[in-house]
């Protein structure tokens, strides 16, 4: 089937100076572009290879950048996707990455509760790593964590999709992070008055500290006055 974001199709190859990757399938689809499962000949293995449309040059450029600073550490000690090379192709930006299996998003229904504790362990080693290169992935959700092979092992995850990764020294306060339905309450404390009410409805109120320096807490809560 036909590629709806660019003119490539099953069965062409694209070319990189260091090898050819057929194009198997395409198995994912982004606002960035797809992500198509192609065989690589120099490996004789197949490999994901995230292609973008063109109008997402800087963003590709941001993200090489952030994958190169964590190429300093082991992929697969850190529970991180490995990142093999960046290639253009017909005028596409192209990105190759290990082929994983299946998203968490996927499983979100049928996890089992004793799963939940080793998958979010591997989570906090990716945080550690990550804070370790001083890189903030920026879009945690189970969407961009993959299980690395559900038969062999269906807990085994790594954390992908680092297109909205920045280094610390690029985070300033008051930056809208990460899609609102998975977003943490101190960074939703800069906007969205109808979301926070419905989390101080399922939730409570956020905590002290947060009110205190979130930086736009007067927009959602009043001071509470003390009686006399």
């Amino acid at each position: 089937m036909a590629s709806t974001a660019h003119p490539l199709m099953v069965g062409q190859v694209l070319q990189s100076n260091s090898t050819h990757y057929t194009i198997l399938q395409f198995i994912g689809e982004g606002s960035f572009g797809e992500v198509a499962k192609c065989w690589a000949d120099n490996s004789s293995s197949a490999v994901a290879v995230k292609i973008l449309k063109k109008e997402f040059l800087q963003d590709i450029e941001d993200e090489v950048s952030m994958l190169k600073t964590i190429g300093s550490l082991n992929a697969d000690n850190i529970n991180v996707v490995k990142f093999y090379e960046q290639f253009q192709y017909l005028g596409y930006n192209c990105l190759v990455f290990e082929l994983l299996d299946v998203d968490l998003s996927h499983l979100v229904c049928s996890i089992k509760v004793h799963n939940i504790r080793p998958i979010a362990e591997q989570l906090l080693v990716a945080l550690q790593g990550l804070k370790s290169v001083r890189v903030m992935h920026g879009d945690i959700k189970p969407d961009n964590v993959m299980l690395a092979d559900i038969d062999e092992d269906p807990v085994r995850v790594k954390l992908v999709d680092f297109g909205m990764a920045s280094s610390f020294s690029a985070i300033c306060p008051g930056m809208i992070l990460q899609p609102i339905g998975y977003r943490y309450e101190g960074v939703t404390l800069n906007n969205f008055c109808v979301f926070m009410k419905c989390m101080v409805e399922m939730l409570g109120m956020p905590s002290k500290y947060h009110l205190r320096f979130g930086m736009y807490s007067q927009r959602f809560f009043y001071p509470r006055r003390k009686l006399i």
